[in-house]
């Protein structure tokens, strides 16, 4: 299970007077993201340095890298494991500055469990050809600050404990993922391009699902990614079946 710094005494709690969670929008904005900016130290000059990352989440919300040792970021991580990372919301329409975006600051963590793995292979299946080079690695971030950009007037942030979403049901779906994504790709996929082109309006593709947390479920066709968050985060893994089978009556619905 992740760990999480305490948060701040700046930090703007997400049982704020409005009663919003403000943990969603945040969080779907980096579950969405495909890629994302990693700022890394430079290891010479000290400086901040910004590349581009292909990422993944963990079960409970981690971002999820792999990197080669020929990359300068992972040198640079290598003396100073400090990094952040900045995803922002998919879609562009008119002003960029109006899209949501998700900046993290924390370290790397070199020591990432097979599930994490798969769940990035998952996301990233064209990364399968050079994953287990020996120049290759994965890490994930250990979470220190949670900043959220809105939109103009709507900047926060997040305490990471409450960000993560750990528990017992996300415990037991770590377990249970790969057979619920290997079900619902083999048996159910008809369901799977419903979530895709009712529920979420995409295009017609080929979508498969590559992952599903307590929160929603991740579904990829070729460089494309969609997120579709449940109505409300599942319970226990045996609550999988019936929220499932409850999209695919509203999506035929449509």
């Amino acid at each position: 299970m992740p760990s999480a710094s305490a948060s701040s005494k700046n930090v703007t709690k997400t049982n704020d007077n409005d009663g919003a969670d403000k943990t969603a929008a945040p969080r779907l904005v980096l579950r969405s993201a495909k890629t994302g900016a990693l700022g890394t130290i430079d290891q010479n000059s000290g400086h901040p340095y910004v590349s581009y990352a292909t990422i993944a989440t963990s079960m409970y919300g981690a971002p999820i890298f792999l990197t080669s040792d020929l990359a300068l970021h992972t040198q640079n991580i290598r003396k100073d494991p400090r990094i952040s990372l900045m995803v922002h919301e998919a879609g562009y329409s008119g002003d960029p500055l109006a899209l949501g975006r998700t900046s993290l600051v924390g370290t790397a963590d070199f020591d990432i469990s097979a599930v994490e793995r798969q769940r990035y292979l998952n996301r990233n299946p064209e990364a399968a050809g050079y994953a287990d080079f020996a120049d290759f690695h994965f890490f994930s971030m250990r979470i220190e600050m949670i900043h959220f950009v809105g939109g103009f007037g709507r900047i926060y942030e997040v305490d990471p404990a409450e960000f993560l979403t750990t528990g017992t049901c996300s415990d037991m779906l770590v377990e249970a993922e790969a057979d619920i994504i290997e079900h619902m790709n083999s048996d159910h996929n008809d369901v799977i391009q419903l979530f895709a082109t009712k529920l979420l309006g995409a295009d017609a593709s080929d979508w498969k699902m590559s992952g599903c947390d307590i929160e929603g479920c991740d579904l990829i066709a070729g460089g494309k990614t969609l997120r579709l968050d449940f109505t409300k985060p599942l319970e226990s893994a045996n609550n999988v079946r019936h929220t499932f089978v409850e999209l695919a009556e509203r999506a035929r619905a449509l």
